[in-house]
């Protein structure tokens, strides 16, 4: 990524039918984004990163000790 770029940054419930954390990143160019996922419960997500009309969706696992 060469140039900085407004994204959003959500994570959705398995079935995607609920977006549990969402929010706008203005003029991020690269780096670490920190989340605070501790109201989230255990179980399996998906991350979305959308900008630009794209989407890169990952699939995450949330498990407490």
């Amino acid at each position: 990524m060469n140039e900085t770029q407004n994204i959003t940054l959500q994570i959705t419930t398995e079935d995607k039918k609920k977006i549990v954390y969402n929010k706008k990143i203005k003029n991020f160019k690269e780096g670490i984004i920190d989340i605070n996922i501790s109201k989230i419960k255990e179980g399996f997500y998906f991350v979305n990163v959308i900008t630009k009309g794209k989407t890169l969706t990952k699939k995450m696992k949330i498990k407490r000790d």
